[in-house]
């Protein structure tokens, strides 16, 4: 394997292709793989931006339809949590990538499954609240495409319960750990 391959196994390759290999797991150029957590890094902090810019907080109490509002009372600490969101996703990034980690191309093939249950969402809600979610702009135009050209060019992550679930545990729990920190930080302030 050259020294600009990623090893990677997805669920795509075939028990022949794994075999004819030895068991090793497909290859990812490290170019393909990079270029793809720089779009997706980009692409989530712009939708992160239009979420804080758009005041998330405000909007979502502004939905009687909803039986829910964001977790955090201000702008400031809303905007706060999703910059660590954003910091944490381009970490991850920038270590796959420095480092050519083996779960890199199944971390962010994960990652772009959440940006596309994000989309879904925001494109859920503007439309069952008749107003434009802020973030919806931005989850149609930069991470709908991110997410469906990252699942198409990376190895296929094994869809099974289990990895389904873990991902949305993750997600969930890294985005209400960073409103309760950004909570508790503007609280404190």
């Amino acid at each position: 394997m050259g020294d600009h391959d990623v090893d990677v196994r997805g669920a795509g390759a075939s028990a022949a292709e794994v075999s004819a290999s030895e068991g090793s797991p497909p290859r990812v150029s490290a170019g393909r793989l990079a270029w793809c957590w720089a779009w997706a890094v980009v692409s989530f902090a712009l939708h992160n931006a239009e979420e804080w810019l758009g005041d998330l907080p405000a909007w979502s109490v502004a939905q009687p339809a909803l039986p829910w509002s964001v977790p955090v009372e201000s702008s400031a600490a809303f905007g706060l949590a999703v910059a660590m969101l954003t910091v944490a996703v381009a970490l991850a990034g920038v270590v796959a990538v420095v480092t050519r980690a083996s779960w890199s191309a199944e971390t962010l093939s994960c990652f772009a499954i959440v940006l596309l249950i994000n989309v879904v969402s925001h494109v859920a809600l503007s439309l069952a609240t008749w107003s434009l979610m802020p973030g919806v702009l931005t989850g149609v135009a930069l991470l709908l495409p991110a997410a469906l050209v990252i699942l198409r060019v990376l190895p296929r992550v094994r869809l099974n319960l289990p990895t389904t679930l873990w991902t949305a545990a993750a997600a969930v729990a890294a985005t209400l750990g960073a409103l309760w920190v950004a909570g508790a930080i503007a609280g404190a302030g």
